[in-house]
């Protein structure tokens, strides 16, 4: 079993999602003590259960609670080192096409919610660590018409 046993210490958001739980292993493997949050409540149980990780519930929506993320995680680890925001959704289609609720969802998911974390992490993280913003691009796979351009050697 991998536990939270060494000297960096991490706040990982979005440990529950594809790219974050990738990165809690990973970071756990390289010997960091991360504190871990998310928004799925059984994800985050289980990964309390595999890792002893301190975790807490997190809503995109609630940019209050994001921003009270950061000093959460010095609480429960005694020192921040850092925080890796992993948190992200997927839009498609022409920007044009997509209506003002999608719209919503996407900034408040992909750039709200991260910005609120990381603002209020501030003062949290000890001086010399890190604050970033970390997001997959699932678009290049899905897109047809990336992959024509990309085939014809144009720039995507």
């Amino acid at each position: 079993m991998i536990t939270c046993e060494s000297e960096a210490r991490l706040l990982l958001v979005g440990a529950t999602g594809e790219v974050g739980r990738l990165a809690a292993w990973e970071l756990l493997g390289r010997g960091a003590r991360l504190a871990l949050a998310g928004r799925n409540e059984r994800g985050l149980s289980e990964l309390a259960a595999l890792t002893g990780c301190p975790t807490h519930v997190l809503d995109a929506y609630d940019l209050d609670a994001c921003a009270e993320a950061g000093p959460w995680a010095l609480s429960a680890l005694g020192r921040l080192d850092g925080v890796l925001v992993t948190v992200g959704v997927a839009g498609f289609g022409p920007a044009a096409e997509v209506p003002n609720a999608a719209a919503e969802h996407l900034m408040t998911v992909n750039a709200l919610c991260p910005m609120a974390v990381l603002r209020g992490a501030v003062s949290a993280v000890r001086d010399g660590g890190f604050l970033s913003r970390l997001r997959s691009r699932p678009w290049h796979a899905g897109s047809a018409s990336w992959h024509e351009r990309f085939a014809s050697g144009a720039s995507p």
